[in-house]
């Protein structure tokens, strides 16, 4: 299957949980780019040490998925924190495209 990512990520929209401190988003995939995966992402920023964000998502089937960013760097976690809470749902489609791209753990 062929997925055009650029697509995805201009086509969902966000929502945030927790907007006071920009830690908590849910990312909405439309429902044509959902395929396979639940349409509702859940973006963790900043709230695991060592992590800048975390992915959250459910496939189809009902596994669980889920993927880190987590950069050695102390500037470049910073720098992935707010890159993450000044663009939500391109952190999450990026996490998503690396999830997607490695095989299924049982």
């Amino acid at each position: 299957m062929d997925i055009d990512f650029d697509v995805i990520e201009n086509r969902a929209t966000c929502s945030m949980g927790m907007a006071r401190c920009r830690n908590r988003f849910l990312v909405h995939l439309a429902p044509a780019d959902a395929q396979g995966i639940e349409p509702e992402l859940r973006l963790h920023i900043a709230t695991r040490a060592g992590a800048a964000y975390d992915l959250f998502f459910t496939y189809s089937d009902g596994a669980y998925g889920e993927i880190s960013s987590e950069p050695s760097e102390p500037d470049a976690l910073e720098r992935g924190i707010r890159h993450a809470r000044s663009l939500p749902i391109v952190a999450a489609v990026e996490l998503l495209q690396g999830a997607l791209s490695m095989p299924r753990r049982s």
